[in-house]
């Protein structure tokens, strides 16, 4: 999707959730605001294909955006059960958090010292809620305590199986 047809979705959308509001805003509002659909029965080929130039595909009008991320954590030598340990009180948080979708601690099978977290997020503004809450500035410390390197990937997601609505 080019970042014009992005933006202009983005505006409408903006648009409608100000005049109808987030919860009154269906994807059927934003479709007809771009002179699409999003009915299947329109068949191949015809209405349900965004107008000429915007490059979307019709999934698109289906999702609103995501943020993911992706962390490789190396505890220090020996402490990854020292670090599944500072991860629960996250785990605790994360249940209580509506815009955290997905929220999964990985260790390697080769590696008790390798961790990747995967989250996901319903938008930016519950990314931004989970990162400066409160209960996330108390665990932070806990478990730096136990990590030796960590990477972060932030981005969106584009495709997945069985991924929250």
């Amino acid at each position: 999707m080019g970042d014009a047809a992005r933006q202009r979705i983005l505006a409408i959308a903006a648009d409608l959730f100000s005049r109808q509001g987030y919860t009154g805003t269906t994807i059927a509002d934003i479709a007809r605001e771009l002179g699409t659909t999003t009915d299947p029965s329109a068949g191949p080929g015809r209405a349900a294909r965004p107008p000429a130039g915007y490059g979307l595909e019709r999934r698109t009008l289906l999702t609103m955006p995501k943020v993911a991320l992706l962390s490789r954590v190396k505890a220090k030598e020996g402490q990854g059960e020292k670090l599944i340990a500072a991860f629960r009180p996250v785990f605790e948080l994360v249940e209580e958090e509506p815009g955290t979708l997905l929220y999964v601690l990985h260790r390697s099978r080769e590696d008790p010292d390798l961790f990747w977290v995967c989250e996901l997020y319903a938008d930016d503004d519950a990314f931004a809620a989970h990162r400066t809450s409160d209960a996330m500035a108390a665990a932070t410390p806990a478990l730096a305590e136990f990590i030796a390197d960590a990477e972060f990937i932030i981005g969106e997601p584009v495709s997945a199986k069985g991924m929250p609505a």
